[in-house]
């Protein structure tokens, strides 16, 4: 009776799982029929992209994460698809609408690029905006909308180029306030992520380093915006001291062309309805995308903080991490798949842990062992961790305004002793060895415990400079020189000899075929890695993680395997697309 009793509930159990899943398939498929799936785009329309919307480096395999996510995106089909349509007939003109735009600053350098590409075909091209920040920043919307052959605001909203202001939190007050004592150190006088804790300002070191960065993309906003409207660098510096400028002002001045509303700005451009108006992810999807051809890249995303483990892209608004297991194994499989020509790794990480971090290097250094070239592709981050996994590749591509170097380590920890006395609560231990409580965190290190931390940041300094010297070809003494944990930019790095180009990901796409002897300009076509996965597989994991039984998961299987397939050809399915940390401050003005 028990027997019966327990399959008869496991049956209930199955059927209701498979009614559910079944039923939210069906409904994804009903949605995809709904909204249609023709080929081809209409003569005479207009690529509009809402910059608005939420821009990411990849998307979740997640299904539901990714439903959350549906407005996002992708970083490569806003450049894509503006590279595409500078030579497509059916396409007249580009619009963006930048009143509040969702790039980090190397993102929108690539974008920028895109758009001054766009402009040489002679189409239209325009940059919209309500507002250039609204009692906010607005440096780096203006800056992209700068690019575009006209720009124009609604009459009532401001130009807010005020400049960029860099400030950093320091707790050391409040941890003495309330008895935290941070017992921590770092490798060199540039590391300042522990500074948070270990100051009440800035040191000179800190200043220093934080005064260039600011200059140094001060610089490539003022520089970039004077050449787009033949004004000089100067004369842009002037006017930003004098902002923010209401939008008559900003005219007068010569950084808009118009004061026009939105449907003033369609109206111009000719267009009627919105079966003319494409996005950039609907437009890849129908049009292609550019340079495409028979060689084969893998691309490989490391985006977020570097752990051991899995990756995850946040899809439920969590931050990223960038999963050493997930990353090397799918550069792994990159390496020994004979279809893939090279390797295009894609890094958009401040760092994270030492040996994770130390995990993707070995495979990135296997890939050359195994004459597979394999070029780097760097983010708005790619500093501490996100540059040891970079230096060991066969070339390093990077933005101008790629955050990038930051090669030292700190640690160390926060001893919470004196706040849980202040509070009341008082602990006792046994040990069994002398440094056996050196990790917890209600207690002092001892002498022989912090030696232990010392020789530790000195190991994996001495590492870290000797590999990025032996990788990047540089001397000991002078990769020594630019490391002490000092951040720069892409631009600096360049000529510091940590990076090799400056460009985005079809530039490092273009190196990776030069360096297989295959000729960039016959095309190329991208293969993500680790690959997308099937819904099926989605959802089995998904039933497992909630404690489904195997044989469930495979009548499941079964029964709905015939749906799955059919909602992954509608394309239901996946898409195909120590502490080596840098700080990342608050810029105000780079948004």
């Amino acid at each position: 009776m028990q027997r019966f009793l327990l399959v008869f509930l496991a049956v209930i159990g199955g059927i209701s799982i498979l009614l559910f899943f079944g039923g939210f398939v069906i409904f994804l498929l009903s949605v995809a029929a709904w909204s249609g799936n023709e080929k081809g785009i209409p003569n005479e329309s207009v690529l509009l992209i809402e910059f608005e919307q939420p821009v990411v480096e990849t998307v979740p395999d997640d299904p539901f994460a990714r439903l959350l996510m549906d407005d996002s995106l992708t970083l490569r089909d806003i450049v894509d698809s503006i590279d595409q349509a500078r030579d497509d007939d059916h396409i007249t003109a580009l619009v963006g609408r930048l009143s509040g735009v969702q790039l980090g600053f190397a993102q929108l350098q690539e974008v920028r690029s895109a758009v001054e590409r766009f402009r040489e075909s002679g189409k239209p091209c325009i940059a919209f905006a309500e507002t250039f920040g609204e009692l906010s920043p607005g440096n780096t919307s203006y800056y992209l909308a700068s690019a575009f052959e006209k720009v124009y605001i609604q009459p009532s909203g401001d130009l807010n180029l005020t400049g960029l202001y860099l400030e950093f939190p320091f707790v050391r007050g409040t941890l003495e306030k309330i008895g935290i004592d941070p017992e921590i150190d770092k490798r060199w006088e540039y590391k300042n992520a522990a500074d948070m804790y270990l100051q009440t300002e800035m040191t000179p070191a800190h200043r220093e380093s934080s005064e260039h960065l600011m200059n140094g993309l001060f610089a490539q906003i003022t520089e970039g915006i004077a050449e787009s409207r033949n004004m000089t660098p100067e004369e842009v510096r002037g006017w930003i001291d004098k902002c923010p400028l209401i939008a008559s002002d900003a005219l007068d001045a010569g950084f808009v062309d118009g004061l026009k509303y939105a449907d003033q700005v369609d109206a111009e451009l000719g267009i009627r309805d919105d079966a003319h108006v494409v996005g950039p992810t609907d437009y890849v999807k129908r049009a292609g995308r550019p340079h495409e051809g028979a060689a084969t890249l893998a691309l490989v995303h490391g985006y977020g903080a570097i752990q051991r483990g899995e990756s995850s892209v946040g899809g439920f608004g969590g931050d990223p991490v960038f999963g050493a297991a997930t990353v090397a194994r799918a550069l792994r499989e990159a390496v020994d798949n004979d279809r893939v020509d090279a390797i295009v790794f894609r890094v958009n990480s401040p760092g994270g842990s030492y040996v994770a971090s130390d995990i993707v290097r070995r495979e990135v250094v296997r890939a050359k062992e195994k004459h597979k070239p394999i070029v780097v592709s760097m983010g708005d981050y790619a500093a501490s961790g996100g540059y040891f996994v970079s230096m060991g590749a066969d070339a390093i591509v990077a933005q101008p305004g790629t955050l990038t170097g930051s090669i030292g380590v700190y640690g160390g920890k926060l001893d919470m002793g004196g706040l849980m006395d202040k509070i009341g609560v008082s602990y006792d231990a046994v040990a069994t060895s002398q440094n056996a409580g050196m990790f917890s965190t209600n207690k002092s290190y001892s002498e022989s415990e912090w030696s232990h931390i010392e020789q530790f940041l000195d190991r994996v300094y001495e590492d870290f400079t000797g590999k990025a010297a032996s990788d990047r070809g540089l001397p000991l003494e002078d990769l020594q020189e630019v490391a002490r944990g000092r951040v720069w930019t892409g631009k600096d790095a360049v000529e510091l000899g940590l990076v090799d180009q400056l460009g985005g990901l079809d530039d490092a796409a273009r190196l990776a075929l030069d360096l297989a002897d295959l000729d960039p300009d016959e095309g190329y076509k991208f293969r993500p890695f680790p690959g997308p996965k099937s819904t099926w597989e989605l959802i089995a994991e998904k039933l497992e993680e909630r404690g489904g039984t195997k044989a469930m998961v495979r009548a499941a299987h079964t029964t709905l395997q015939p749906v799955l397939v059919l909602a992954d050809q509608l394309g239901l399915g996946a898409g195909d697309d120590g502490v080596l940390m840098m700080p990342v401050p608050a810029i105000r003005g780079v948004n």
